[in-house]
């Protein structure tokens, strides 16, 4: 069992510790209990399958460029977000928000993947995906503020965004319901 306090892990940048479990003292202790690994592609199926284990995603080729506008889309996501939080807590916001912090990376994720010809649907945590698209920060938030100039003219509040310009192609509230649209 690994000791409680950080004492044991000289480098106080935080890194001591992940890199102490994931070079040295966790695979020694359960590499031999970890099934053998696939090298085939993991399928949706597979995810519930109990023995088959696949390694991470390689983040190799992954350019400083990209990984920087990675990371501008979650910061700006994630502030946005907190805004609206507060905005909404102070009852500025009149409109039902569902806020999306700490799922903010499927987004941006997805949004990277895109081709210019797809058309994106969202449901009821939709901000992350409008924004991480391209969707503009003003109209989102003058949208949640029920303003004209918002991205559904201030008639959709948080639930119900519109951007075909970046390939967002609308977001409902009732969860699910844009899965039969979207497939």
């Amino acid at each position: 069992m690994l000791p409680a306090s950080n004492e044991h892990f000289p480098d106080r940048r935080g890194s001591g510790l992940y890199l102490r479990l994931h070079l040295g003292i966790l695979p020694k202790v359960i590499k031999s209990k970890l099934p053998k690994v696939s090298q085939d592609p993991a399928r949706l199926g597979d995810l519930a399958k109990s023995g088959k284990h696949h390694e991470p995603i390689s983040l190799m080729g992954i350019t400083k460029d990209q990984s920087m506008d990675w990371l501008r889309k979650l910061i700006l996501i994630r502030c946005a977000e907190e805004k609206i939080g507060e905005e909404f807590g102070k009852a500025v916001i009149k409109c039902p928000c569902h806020l999306v912090i700490g799922q903010e990376a499927p987004a941006v994720g997805l949004a990277d993947h895109i081709r210019p010809t797809d058309k994106v649907f969202g449901a009821h945590r939709s901000h992350a995906h409008y924004l991480a698209l391209g969707g503009d920060l003003h109209q989102l938030m003058a949208e949640v503020l029920g303003k004209e100039t918002g991205c559904s003219r201030g008639m959709g509040g948080s639930m119900h965004l519109y951007q075909p310009l970046v390939g967002f192609h609308g977001s409902v509230p009732i969860v699910g319901s844009t899965i039969p649209i979207a497939v």
